[in-house]
């Protein structure tokens, strides 16, 4: 046990007098030395706000044609006043536009990053408004509305010259 520990303790003399220098290569490594395009420096534009993004001056509710998709509350019917909309209605019937055509609030669930039984979000089609997970996928397509194509939808595209043939499309 005693010859162990002088050994060990030995070790510890020795790499601790030499410094102990541990080479890291890696500090000289560029950053993202794979990417020939640096990463975006600015955030990418907001076409459909929603309570992450704040509401945007000027964006009706999502149900009536617009391009807003905060929860119904008494500050976004403010909003909506000053922006010229809604003028007469209230809070109730905000949510009942949007209970009418099948779609759920935040107020119904939360959490869901539209991963729900009512997804996807409504701006891609489902019955969702809660505001998707900020830093996903998700997120940046629902608030830029751009939207990235599974596997099977890109290949469908590029068999057919850049249009996606889907029946009734």
């Amino acid at each position: 046990m005693r010859i162990v520990l002088l050994l060990l303790l030995a070790v510890v003399v020795a790499t601790s007098a030499s410094g102990c220098r541990i080479d890291e290569p890696w500090r000289a490594t560029p950053r993202y030395p794979d990417r020939v395009v640096p990463p975006p420096t600015t955030p990418p534009p907001v076409r459909y706000c929603n309570d992450h993004t704040g509401h945007i001056a000027g964006k009706r509710p999502f149900y009536a044609g617009g391009e807003c998709c905060c929860t119904p509350s008494l500050e976004l019917i403010a909003a909506y006043r000053r922006d010229g909309w809604f003028q007469q209605g209230t809070l109730a019937e905000l949510e009942a536009g949007y209970s009418r055509r099948g779609i759920v609030t935040r107020k119904d669930h939360d959490l869901c990053n539209n991963l729900c039984q009512y997804g996807p979000h409504v701006v891609k089609g489902g019955r969702c408004l809660v505001p998707p997970t900020p830093a996903t996928l998700n997120y940046e397509e629902v608030i830029t509305g751009e939207f990235s194509l599974t596997p099977h939808e890109a290949e469908r595209v590029e068999a057919h010259n850049g249009r996606d043939a889907a029946p009734g499309r």
